[in-house]
């Protein structure tokens, strides 16, 4: 019977049920290793990957007959480079409760943004001015001036990134401040 071998040799019973439980063991260090394995590379590349979007939307304050005085300026916070990057930003004057369709950034020249490199954008241009309608509209509530942009960029191993961006003038900061909807990045 197999238990009087056992019994007759316990220390070799002992010897294969440890030898199983060391298996059993390894097997399930050898799996939780290799899923923190891929945890820890998936964090490096998206530490490392390239984040575009704004650092700034600035204005001074809106006046009629004056140039509108604005711009926006992006920053890449991450750690490698955006590559093909192409920007577009639009000013825009709409009835309040019109939302404001995104620019179309491929006509844009592509370029690299590289880590904590500003780039500016003038979305009404830089000689613009202000008319006396559109200042009349804001101070009545019935216009909304925003300013609205769109990058498309990719990162080093080729995956398509893209930061959305819609601000609107708020007179009672005299500020662009960002819209409650549609300000997205990935």
């Amino acid at each position: 019977m197999w238990y009087s071998t056992f019994l007759d040799h316990p220390t070799d019973w002992l010897l294969v049920l440890f030898n199983g439980l060391l298996v059993v063991a390894t097997v399930l260090l050898f799996l939780s290793t290799r899923k923190s394995v891929r945890v820890a590379e998936r964090a490096l590349i998206a530490a490392h990957r390239p984040w575009v979007g704004p650092k700034t939307v600035f204005s001074e304050q809106l006046a009629a007959g004056h140039i509108l005085k604005a711009y926006v300026e992006i920053k890449n916070t991450g750690g490698s480079p955006a590559l093909k990057m192409r920007a577009a930003f639009r000013g825009d004057f709409l009835p309040t409760g019109a939302a404001p369709s995104l620019p179309n950034a491929s006509q844009s020249p592509d370029k690299a943004l590289f880590p904590d490199t500003p780039d500016y954008y003038y979305p009404f241009g830089r000689s613009r001015v202000m008319s006396k309608a559109d200042f009349d509209g804001i101070l009545s509530g019935q216009t909304v001036a925003w300013i609205i942009g769109r990058v498309d960029y990719f990162d080093g191993v080729g995956r398509l990134h893209t930061t959305n961006i819609r601000t609107r003038w708020d007179q009672s900061q005299g500020a662009f401040v960002p819209d409650e909807h549609g300000n997205d990045a990935d």
